[in-house]
């Protein structure tokens, strides 16, 4: 089944000394209540592999690798995850039979032809302003409730916080993904264990 909390790195987090250590002790803490979505520009194939082996070893690890189908492939990772300019739905299909694919989506418009290329999740935004992604427009709740009728599940991403959780799922999120709100958090396991709570608690009271 597919986490309701994607844990999402860049090439900063994945440099921070002491980075597969945290997350690994994500990993053990949540299993497969969260996945860690190792997103890197910079960082290479093997070092890209080196980690995802590494957290892979735990039980329940649940790993979206973004863009690099070949490390995807040869990691054993349970998802990948292609943005906008990546390689098509259906080309990565044929590569990794049984592997879950997920597609970046940034309007409404291209929520059903990325389900109908075969992408079985979607990851959507800019939601809200995020310091990650300073120049995108964010697009607010609006986004997530024309997607939610795509057939496929819509996870929230961009500047997302514990705060802004009621307000994602009560608009149709199935779930979010996160990078400041944990990695930067003081205790990320605290910060995750908020998140996958506040997540729980708004799928029991909408």
């Amino acid at each position: 089944m597919l986490p309701r909390l994607h844990i999402v790195t860049d090439d900063e987090i994945l440099g921070t000394t002491g980075f597969v250590l945290r997350a690994s002790t994500l990993v053990r803490e949540f299993g497969s209540r969260i996945a860690i979505h190792l997103r890197s520009r910079s960082a290479g194939g093997g070092r890209l592999y080196e980690i995802a082996a590494n957290l892979g070893q735990h039980a329940d690890a649940f790993i979206v690798i973004n863009d690099r189908v070949d490390v995807a492939r040869v990691a054993g990772a349970q998802a990948v995850q292609l943005p906008a300019a990546s390689l098509p739905i259906e080309i990565v299909r044929e590569q990794l039979p049984g592997v879950l694919i997920g597609k970046s989506v940034h309007a409404a418009g291209e929520g059903i032809p990325a389900v109908q290329a075969g992408a079985d999740f979607l990851v959507a935004g800019s939601i809200y302003a995020s310091g990650t992604h300073p120049a995108a427009t964010p697009q607010g709740s609006a986004l997530i409730h024309a997607l939610r009728g795509c057939g496929a599940p819509v996870l929230a991403i961009g500047g997302i916080d514990a705060s802004r959780i009621v307000e994602c799922m009560n608009a149709g999120a199935y779930g979010v993904a996160v990078i400041r709100a944990v990695w930067q958090a003081r205790d990320p396991v605290v910060a995750a264990a908020e998140l996958v709570e506040r997540i729980e608690q708004s799928r029991v009271n909408p």
